[in-house]
């Protein structure tokens, strides 16, 4: 078995089924090899073998995924890009952001995911994450004080709104809501 390493995860491709997943328990086994949760990406000439490895993978709490096509090998990650009428553009990010990863745009920033501890979101614009935000997350990068973030639970690490900046332990947890995070009218960032 050949693993490498991508930004969007584990690339694994497949020489001798047996012996590969034999392979692939042992490291899986290694917490100093996979710590925390990781994605596995299978390539499509593979794809018989789906069904045995996922079953391994997420029992050692991992995801697999199956690539459909060399785009995909490249950027699992569907992306689009949308212009509003006031001719701002927004990017949408269709998975969950890992440690390490880092989005940077001019403009506005869906994320269709969470937002883990570890990855960064700086956007022009406004951010709107469909998920929980642990991360680094900065709308208005240009100094616009009147930016927005709004999330399905905002645990962030850090966050800034223009020239404004917070950390976690002075936000409020609303819980079960959406949480809108704005500049009010002290200058202090609101979380509502």
């Amino acid at each position: 078995m050949a693993i490498k390493g991508t930004t969007e995860g584990i690339v694994i491709d497949v020489s001798e089924i047996d012996s590969d997943i034999a392979e692939l328990k042992e490291k899986l086994e290694n917490k100093k090899f996979f710590s925390g949760s990781v994605d596995f990406l299978l390539k499509k000439k593979d794809k018989e073998h789906y069904n045995k490895l996922r079953e391994i993978i997420e029992k050692y709490g991992h995801t697999l995924y199956l690539i459909k096509s060399e785009e995909d090998m490249k950027d699992k990650t569907e992306k689009s890009i949308t212009t509003c009428e006031d001719k701002e553009q927004t990017i949408v990010i269709k998975k969950t952001m890992r440690s390490g990863q880092k989005v940077e745009f001019d403009g506005n920033i869906v994320v269709i995911g969470d937002v883990n501890s570890g990855a960064e979101i700086f956007a022009t614009g406004d951010v709107y994450i469909f998920g929980k935000a642990r991360g680094v997350v900065h709308a208005g990068t240009n100094g616009d004080n009147t930016r927005e973030i709004v999330s399905l639970g905002l645990e962030v690490t850090q966050m800034k709104i223009g020239s404004v900046f917070a950390t976690s332990d002075g936000l409020k947890k609303s819980g079960k809501t959406a949480e809108r995070a704005y500049i009010g009218a002290d200058g202090h960032i609101e979380v509502k």
